[in-house]
């Protein structure tokens, strides 16, 4: 009987690990998802012209890396190496769009990450409140989905992230919001919408 709930113990410990990490990869939760995700989406895909062989070979990239090809389990370098993988192919203008696509679709969640964070100027003291804001809506997340069970949990998350969104973008300058918005490049209406 003790081994029997040191196992379930330890299986739903590293049931919320894996969650934990899906999270960081996909972007579901406080942290952006990586660019090669976005770029999976057949309107993406379409607004970035790809050619077959780009398709085939981001599709042949991501089979590899979910079949175990070598990525790295630490989080903050986990979309980068996913990235570095799968994009390999794209020339530089699609790069720059996709870019823009990426943080268009993720929104003021984008900018945890290092690069933008840099481009908008945040400051240290910035980077401390967003981060903040996000780790609180991670654990949300991670809460809700272990007890997911209706609707109206659904809707409360959508909130929750309204709210975090609001609240990152709050905490800019105008001449910051400026720039964020700069970055997006031409707008683009995303056939699968990030909710959550």
């Amino acid at each position: 009987m003790r081994a029997s709930r040191l196992t379930l113990l330890l299986t739903l410990g590293l049931s919320i690990a894996a969650a934990r990490t899906a999270h960081a990869q996909f972007g579901v939760g406080g942290k952006p998802g990586a660019k090669s995700m976005v770029v999976m989406m057949p309107d993406v895909q379409k607004e970035l012209k790809l050619s077959g062989d780009q398709k085939k070979q981001i599709m042949i990239a991501q089979r590899d890396l979910m079949n175990g090809g070598g990525m790295s389990m630490n989080m903050s370098t986990m979309n980068e190496e996913m990235d570095a993988k799968v994009l390999v192919g794209l020339n530089a203008d699609q790069l720059s769009r996709l870019t823009e696509l990426w943080i268009q679709y993720e929104g003021p969640l984008v900018l945890q990450d290092k690069v933008v964070a840099e481009s908008v100027k945040l400051t240290d003291d910035q980077k401390t409140q967003i981060k903040a804001i996000w780790d609180k809506y991670q654990d949300t997340v991670l809460e809700s989905m272990r007890n997911m069970r209706s609707n109206s949990a659904m809707n409360a998350l959508k909130k929750t992230k309204k709210e975090a969104d609001a609240a990152t973008l709050a905490l800019l300058t105008p001449d910051q919001i400026k720039a964020f918005t700069d970055m997006q490049g031409k707008a683009f209406k995303f056939q699968m919408k990030k909710e959550i």
